[in-house]
């Protein structure tokens, strides 16, 4: 079992941000992107904005970790990860963004999904 630096899932600037949804899901997918974020580099969220970091180079870090994660998985995370810090008076240039997109190529969802055959399905 691999011992947490911090206990993401007791920080309240993470459920500060999360309180702004209604939906359960969408918090769950919210927190769980933004545990994943601050996790990578072993950050506290809590001293996250009074660190002084430079956030430019921990987004673009942490989404080259990504480039092979699917498309759609990449974007929902990037907007989370633009939303929270917005909400906290961080404002990346638009350009970082952008060329974040670079790092994906295609923007289909990922599966091998197709429709069961009629056989298969008397067969379930």
């Amino acid at each position: 079992m691999v011992e947490r630096k911090y206990d993401y899932y007791e920080s309240p600037t993470i459920e500060k941000f999360l309180a702004r949804y209604k939906s359960k899901s969408t918090k769950t997918t919210y927190g769980c992107l933004l545990r994943k974020y601050f996790s990578h580099y072993s950050i506290n969220p809590d001293n996250y904005f009074t660190d002084g970091r430079n956030y430019q180079e921990d987004v673009e870090g942490f989404f080259k970790t990504m480039e092979n994660a699917p498309a759609k998985t990449f974007n929902v995370t990037a907007s989370v990860i633009k939303k929270f810090l917005m909400r906290n008076d961080v404002e990346l240039k638009g350009y970082i963004w952008e060329d974040l997109k670079n790092l994906r190529t295609g923007n289909k969802a990922v599966t091998i999904d197709k429709a069961p055959t009629n056989q298969q399905l008397k067969e379930i």
